[in-house]
């Protein structure tokens, strides 16, 4: 299995922080956002990954993830990477922002006919292994994470005025998946689970990307992926415990992800 890293988009919503610098690139406490979900990749076993970003952050994400390589700055240990543990970063290139299966898709030239654990590179989870019990026992179709999240952290306004759920959102029927409502309404919410950015996948995504409409935002959504698999009846889930922070959602959810991971650090050392 090789691990997907998706670091591109924009980064509006932390401007102007992202004026001149990647947002995956920005701290959360310790270290760089992207470390954090790198390190649950590398935590499952997986050392092949592909990172995905924009053409205009290629060189600033790559000169970042080449320290890992660099014994002088010592920064392996940042992803709990012995000396030993080969990390075999390539790279691929979103030229222009066109969703997340969009992204995914990029990486198809270099995993071929691999299963894929696939992370957003701004999704921060208290667990450090959180993938790594679901990549030990995956063997085709697709694997989600999901977290109940509470009422009063559920909802946004949309630039039309509208409220709706930040996230895609799991309908659940015991231990199966019904669908997934991409960004909901709170009439259509169908529970409060949400997707979070990790996600498995045998090589049949990339059969099913290249089927996919563009929604009305003009992109190729990662929630159109999952229903595929749902719709095949081979999609299962996890519930995370613990917290989970998407910190590109907000310059508020940057600061909520560090105060967090600041704690779990905190606790670690005492």
């Amino acid at each position: 299995m090789y691990g997907v890293l998706l670091a591109g988009g924009t980064g509006s919503r932390l401007w102007p922080l992202t004026e001149y610098a990647n947002k995956h690139t920005l701290p959360v406490y310790d270290r760089p956002m992207i470390f954090h979900p790198l390190g649950n990749i590398t935590a499952a076993g997986i050392q092949d990954i592909v990172v995905i970003t924009g053409g205009e952050h290629y060189e600033q994400v790559r000169s970042l993830l080449d320290t890992l390589h660099d014994d002088e700055k010592n920064t392996r240990h940042l992803l709990n990477l012995s000396s030993e543990e080969k990390l075999n970063l390539r790279y691929a290139l979103q030229d222009m922002p066109a969703g997340i299966a969009d992204a995914l898709a990029r990486a198809h030239c270099i995993v071929k006919d691999n299963a894929v654990a696939v992370m957003l590179a701004d999704n921060i989870f208290e667990q450090d292994t959180i993938l790594q019990e679901a990549v030990k026992n995956f063997q085709k179709g697709a694997h989600i994470f999901l977290k109940e999240i509470p009422e009063d952290q559920l909802y946004e306004k949309g630039k039309d005025g509208k409220l709706r759920a930040k996230y895609g959102m799991a309908r659940l029927s015991g231990n199966t998946v019904i669908d997934i409502m991409e960004k909901p309404s709170p009439e259509q919410l169908p529970s409060r689970y949400a997707v979070t950015g990790a996600y498995l996948y045998d090589a049949d995504v990339f059969r099913i990307v290249p089927n996919l409409r563009p929604s009305q935002r003009g992109e190729l959504e990662i929630t159109d992926v999952n229903n595929a698999y749902i719709k095949q009846g081979t999609m299962t889930y996890t519930i995370v415990d613990g917290w989970w922070a998407d910190a590109g959602e907000s310059k508020e959810g940057l600061f909520q992800a560090s105060t967090m991971v600041r704690e779990k650090v905190l606790k670690r050392t005492v």
